[in-house]
């Protein structure tokens, strides 16, 4: 480093790496910009004057770290993203698989934000993860789409878009968006019909929606009929929304408390021997496909009309099986059926 640089380019070197959260080792500092010891030390304590001054860095101060031997910076937050958390958000984003190549790129922006040694520590950590990222399948940049759909929500616009159903099918819907949801790897479009009175709200998966146009109206919702996100996420499973309902069952699988995390409506109402059950409020397309998941484990009590929708499914499943009675033991999928 140039050995006549600035005063102040130098103490805004040394702040900007206390900062960042570096450690200091004074004489390789010294040795690095040129001067001794002593002006570094100068420079401490004129950057610990500094701080002294404005209550933004109230309490931080440059002390000497005799276990480490090293100046460091205590008592002081940036308020931007920190170390350990930036990691998890990075984590989360790797595992949900929600974006493509080119937006994954986000994770590069994050680690921007760390100190030299912090960053070389999260990309260590990270890094095979990030060299065998698998997006899912659909490969859209959705970030700005993501963006603008919200930006609809908060005006209160109604849309007209293209949408390709699952079955592969095009549909020309109007809608009143009022939530963007993120769930299984997909991010979802919560709407209402434009016929609708905000009862039943539909759902959309983002990258299915091929085009979106405002339609030059808007629409306000009634408070008592206010969406709640929140609350809407409690019930919903795999975002297969269907008729909202109260169900009971019992369940002896080896996890209680997944249960519970999984349906956070859920309650238990009451424990016989090692069984469990198990009150929830849920939307009925969903908790059917949860429900299967769950193997001979579980056992709907009520209501009955669901009890006779899973005697349809799994009956529909063990016929899936059959080819010639007489050559498969059906004794592991007959267990199922214990309505």
């Amino acid at each position: 480093m140039n050995d006549k640089i600035s005063k102040w380019y130098r103490i805004l070197y040394i702040y900007n790496k206390l900062i960042d959260g570096e450690e200091l080792d004074k004489s390789s500092l010294a040795i690095d910009l040129g001067i001794d010891e002593r002006t570094i030390q100068r420079d401490f304590s004129n950057i610990n004057d500094f701080f002294s001054m404005y209550d933004k860095y109230k309490n931080a101060e440059i002390i000497y770290d005799r276990k480490r031997e090293k100046h460091k910076l205590i008592n002081y937050t940036k308020n931007n993203l920190v170390k350990n958390e930036i990691l998890v958000i990075i984590k989360i984003l790797l595992e949900s698989r929600a974006f493509n190549d080119e937006e994954i790129a986000i994770v590069k922006k994050l680690l921007n934000n760390l100190s030299t040694n912090d960053k070389r520590y999260v990309e260590e950590i990270i890094g095979n993860e990030l060299f065998n990222y698998t997006p899912v399948d659909h490969n859209q940049c959705l970030i700005d789409k993501i963006w603008d759909l919200s930006q609809h929500i908060i005006q209160g616009n109604e849309l007209e878009i293209n949408y390709i159903k699952m079955n592969q099918t095009k549909v020309n819907r109007i809608i009143k968006p009022v939530s963007i949801i993120f769930s299984e790897y997909y991010f979802y479009l919560i709407a209402f019909l434009k016929e609708n009175d905000f009862t039943e709200p539909i759902i959309y998966r983002i990258d299915r929606i091929e085009s979106i146009i405002t339609t030059g109206e808007r629409f306000k919702i009634p408070e008592t009929k206010r969406f709640k996100d929140g609350e809407f996420r409690k019930r919903i499973q795999f975002m297969h929304a269907g008729k909202l309902m109260k169900i009971k069952f019992e369940f002896w699988g080896p996890s209680i408390e997944a249960v519970l995390d999984r349906l956070p409506t859920s309650k238990i109402i009451e424990k016989v021997n090692e069984k469990y059950i198990v009150e929830a409020e849920v939307y009925g397309k969903g908790i059917k496909m949860w429900i299967l998941s769950q193997g001979d484990k579980l056992k709907v009590l009520e209501p009955e009309e669901l009890k006779e929708e899973m005697l349809k499914e799994i009956e529909g499943m063990r016929r899936n099986y059959i080819k010639n009675e007489n050559t498969y033991n059906l004794n592991s999928i007959n267990s199922l059926v214990k309505y």
